[in-house]
């Protein structure tokens, strides 16, 4: 048992299953205290903080990729990578301050009343900003308390402002917890290490070339990658009602925090994920990335159905959101395929193919703003919108398998990489729900059969997933350690 308490691994996996159980708790009181027209303002002030989040010019994404592929190259001491990473951060941040100024002269988002909190939103961002690189320093470093404490603090801060506030007061006080958990991470980070925090150099910048230039090609495709899903949002933000974008923010609330312990979990292997690609031959990184795969959509599928299980409960509680049952299940179908490109997006972004990853998550944005403007003007529904993202998730998807193919020198046919985007083993289940839900309506019944359906299908991988879980708390150093 002192053992279990002392593991790195397990203690960041308790502390997500805590957060998880926060977070999902904290979405739904919210939108049970808030109107849904102010929860709509509220989704879209979320939406803007997303954006801004990209301005950081992909420093914490440059910092984990150098830090974990070329860990011993003598062009990049570790405090000199610390250094330069966090004094161009101090710069972006000034930067957003004198974007504010500008920005404040204009009257943008008035359907939103964006103004009124246009400047909480800018140092919010630059608090996270600087928490998330922070949050990839520790992580490289194998110290997980900081992160656990980041990522716990701001949900539980929002639970006591949920507690005790209401309405307008609510929606400040949402916003207010991100500035003072941020604050609070910042100084949590300094005493939990000292060392790291202590040898910063400020106006220090050297290779910081090499470090913006990664980090920008990085950002763009994390960019293209999440906007994917923000081109959705965009979209119903802009042409729908604040009521209609509360119910669709609500959707998309759900099905980002059923995925949040398994996006958890990809975040603290993804730099020994990088180093063992680097180290491995085609033909054992070809086999590496079908294994970790196969064991990754097994677990994503399995967590979708767990949720769905659920899902009408939700609704007794708060029967003003009921409508969005149909939105929230495509969504959690987007999540599983845009799950799908995982391993091989992690090798060609190790392999610098950031640029060729963009440009296919761009094909994919637009194929959702095509199909989403016909679809707009032909029915104006929000489930028809969303539908409309599954497509170019699926062109995504096959094209940064084809291309990690390529990668691979391996052929890539089209049914060889049609294959290898759709495991039958794993998809049946999930159409079949998906057809049962269109044409029969007992919701259980046709849970429980696709349900059933995936236990007896994927019960090898199942089992071996539990003794890979196993052999990870005994041995968690060779497990995450770079």
């Amino acid at each position: 048992m002192k053992r279990l308490l002392k593991n790195n691994i397990i203690k960041f996996i308790f502390t997500k299953y805590l957060t998880f159980a926060l977070q999902m708790l904290n979405s739904i009181l919210i939108a049970k205290k808030l109107s849904i027209n102010l929860f709509g303002i509220y989704g879209f002030a979320i939406l803007i903080l997303q954006y801004f989040s990209y301005s950081n010019l992909g420093l914490n994404y440059s910092y984990s990729v150098i830090s974990s592929s070329i860990k011993k190259d003598a062009n990049y001491n570790k405090n000199d990578l610390i250094s330069t990473s966090l004094n161009l951060q101090i710069i972006i941040s000034l930067v957003l301050l004198i974007v504010f100024l500008i920005g404040s002269k204009l009257n943008l988002f008035n359907k939103y009343n964006f103004n009124d909190y246009f400047f909480i939103l800018i140092i919010i961002t630059i608090l996270q900003q600087i928490n998330i690189l922070l949050v990839n320093i520790f992580r490289i470093e194998n110290k997980i308390n900081g992160i656990n404490f980041f990522y716990f603090i701001t949900p539980f801060l929002q639970l006591i402002s949920i507690i005790f506030l209401k309405d307008i007061y609510l929606f400040y006080g949402l916003l207010y917890s991100n500035i003072l958990g941020c604050m609070i991470a910042i100084i949590f980070f300094h005493y939990e290490s000292p060392i790291i925090i202590k040898n910063i150099k400020f106006l220090y910048f050297k290779n910081y070339r090499e470090i913006l230039t990664r980090g920008l090609y990085l950002l763009a495709y994390n960019f293209t990658f999440y906007g994917i899903m923000l081109s959705t949002r965009t979209i119903v933000g802009k042409y729908f009602s604040i009521e209609d974008f509360a119910l669709f923010n609500f959707s998309n609330t759900i099905s980002n925090s059923v995925f949040l312990l398994l996006g958890s979990i990809n975040f603290l292997f993804y730099p020994k994920l990088i180093r063992m690609i680097t180290d491995k031959n085609t033909e054992e990184i070809f086999l590496f990335i079908d294994i970790i795969r196969r064991y990754y959509l097994t677990l994503t599928v399995l967590i979708v159905f767990i949720s769905l299980f659920f899902l009408p409960l939700l609704f007794l509680y708060i029967p003003d959101y009921s409508n969005s049952i149909m939105c929230i299940q495509i969504l959690l179908l987007g999540q599983i395929l845009l799950t799908n490109s995982f391993g091989f997006s992690t090798l060609l972004i190790q392999r610098k193919k950031e640029l060729s990853m963009t440009l296919i998550a761009l094909m994919a944005i637009l194929i959702i703003i095509f199909t989403s403007f016909i679809s707009f003007y032909l029915t104006k529904k929000i489930e028809i919108i969303a539908t409309c993202m599954l497509i170019g998730v699926l062109c995504y998807n096959f094209f940064i398998i084809k291309t990690g193919v390529k990668n691979l020198n391996l052929k890539p046919r089209f049914i060889f990489v049609l294959q290898i985007v759709f495991k039958l083993n794993l998809f049946i289940p999930v159409f079949l729900y998906l057809i049962l839900s269109y044409f029969y309506t007992y919701y259980y019944i046709n849970l429980s059969i696709t349900f059933l359906i995936y236990i007896i299908f994927n019960r090898k991988d199942l089992k071996k997933i539990v003794n890979l879980v196993l052999s990870i708390i005994k041995n968690e150093k060779n497990i995450i350690s770079i």
